[in-house]
């Protein structure tokens, strides 16, 4: 395709200095997550969308942080909905220029979150002004929604509230170990690999993260750990459908069972399909592997390590766990997807023992588990919990309990839906080079609406996941961000027009 007149006369109206100052007023706002504070960006978008006149609502899903979603009215038939998230990670070290301030040099912009994503939220706010008086078929959305870059209580809450059903997004400070065992069948496997009451365990140390990407497994200088524990709402595992809990239950039960999840009935907002605005290089992705976070805890007996046979040692335990998840790492790379690679395993923190001179009665393992697209989250807790099983670490007098604290789903979306081939054809015509249609292996929030609203998805934004998002002197180039805008407004012109 080429552009016509009255699409090339649309475009002119993209205001490209408007398009950086928004775009450096965001950047210039804080939002690190941890612990949170996305506040200040929600206030410079929402502050933006009503001096446009555009609807704005807000949302509370946890104290001080609310979603946000910008709404250009349409007609009554389903519209085209931009995704994005308002935190970005904590600023880390190594950084040459202020992380806050917004630097225009050498046509890029530098700054926290400049790729990831504040310039993907400027582009899609700017989408949205530029149609403003462009009668459209269906209302244009932009859903900028908080802790992404965490355990995904905002695009779970944005969920919640399109079906009008609450979600528990609360979690304490820091509630540690001891929380994953007050509920004891809330973290029992099919297998029955169950965990005895944990008196205490030290809890794993808390520092400052830097560089992770958008589903990174908690690590020894993360705290992510016990954040992730303190937000249960969708991370009870298959066997606990007598408990009470978020939306997400439902669905992992009858992943395990094939029963139909029970589902709201009131009406939920129809969408074409689903922009996510993160940082692609502006390559139009198809699919993203979805994450998941497992935590095995291995519970033995301590003894005096002169000797050690009279105690059950915990990290023999967790050494032989960690072995067999290594296996399964292994067979899985057989198996890859012809986008996206194979699955993976990965261990990322070990914490056990207080001593040398103790025979360990603890040890927690924290696994991250990507996701390939129709992979069942419940199915892969299962299955790790078969292997450790066939273990038979009571033989040892060791017990087990593994628990799944966050899953991120998985996404694909055929090459021929109108939005793949509607955006691709924008993507190119509004400036770009042809490209091949590609996979991402990092997760996002798009794939929630692909698994829970059944809508097709696109990941396509400025900037770069690998070069640019999490790092030091964050950068975007001004081009990319002026492409990305003009790219939204071309895709959502034909498709709602």
């Amino acid at each position: 395709m080429s552009l016509t007149p009255a699409e090339a006369e649309v475009l002119s109206r993209i205001d490209e200095d408007q398009l950086v100052r928004l775009t450096r007023d965001l950047i210039q706002a804080p939002g690190q997550n941890p612990p949170g504070e996305e506040a200040a960006t929600v206030r410079v978008l929402a502050e933006a969308a009503r001096s446009l006149g555009l609807t704005v609502t807000l949302t509370p899903v946890a104290p001080g942080r609310e979603n946000l979603t910008i709404t250009l009215a349409g007609g009554n038939n389903p519209g085209l909905l931009l995704l994005g998230h308002t935190d970005v990670v904590p600023i880390g070290e190594g950084w040459t220029v202020d992380p806050y301030g917004g630097l225009l040099r050498d046509d890029r912009l530098y700054g926290r979150g400049a790729s990831d994503m504040k310039a993907g939220l400027a582009a899609a706010l700017t989408t949205l002004a530029t149609l403003r008086t462009t009668p459209l078929s269906g209302p244009l959305t932009l859903a900028a929604v908080i802790d992404e870059e965490e355990t995904g209580k905002g695009i779970r809450a944005y969920l919640a509230a399109l079906r009008q059903t609450p979600v528990d997004t609360t979690s304490p400070a820091n509630p540690g170990p001891d929380s994953l065992e007050a509920d004891p069948a809330l973290h029992r496997t099919p297998a029955d690999i169950a965990s005895p009451t944990n008196p205490a365990l030290d809890k794993l140390e808390a520092h400052p993260t830097h560089h992770q990407t958008p589903a990174d497994i908690a690590s020894p200088t993360n705290p992510a750990l016990d954040r992730l524990e303190a937000d249960p709402a969708l991370h009870r595992t298959p066997v606990d459908s007598a408990s009470p809990a978020g939306p997400g239950l439902d669905r992992l039960e009858a992943e395990r069972t094939g029963a139909k999840p029970h589902t709201n009935p009131s009406p939920v907002p129809q969408y074409l399909g689903c922009i996510t605005a993160e940082p692609t290089d502006m390559q139009t992705i198809i699919a993203a592997r979805g994450d998941s976070y497992l935590r095995v805890e291995v519970h033995g007996r301590a003894s005096h390590a002169g000797n050690p046979d009279g105690g059950a040692n915990a990290i023999y335990g967790a050494s032989a766990i960690i072995a067999e998840i290594e296996r399964l790492h292994a067979e899985l790379a057989t198996a890859p997807h012809p986008l996206l690679g194979p699955a993976t395993w990965s261990v990322g923190q070990i914490n056990g023992g207080t001593g040398g001179s103790i025979v360990p009665a603890e040890c927690v393992i924290v696994a991250d588990r990507r996701l390939l697209p129709g992979e069942s989250p419940a199915e892969v807790l299962a299955e790790l919990g078969r292997r450790i099983a066939a273990l038979r670490l009571e033989d040892r007098g060791l017990t087990v309990g593994l628990a799944m604290p966050m899953e991120m789903p998985a996404f694909e979306t055929p090459a021929d839906t109108d939005l793949v081939r509607t955006t691709e054809a924008a993507r190119v015509d509004a400036g770009g080079t042809p490209r091949p249609l590609a996979g991402w292996t990092a997760a996002c929030d798009g794939g929630y609406i692909a698994r829970d609203l059944d809508v097709p998805v696109v990941v396509l934004g400025p900037g770069s996941v690998t070069t640019q998002a999490h790092r030091a002197d964050e950068s975007v180039p001004i081009a990319e961000l002026l492409h990305a805008a003009r790219t939204y407004t071309l895709t959502a012109l034909r498709l709602l027009t």
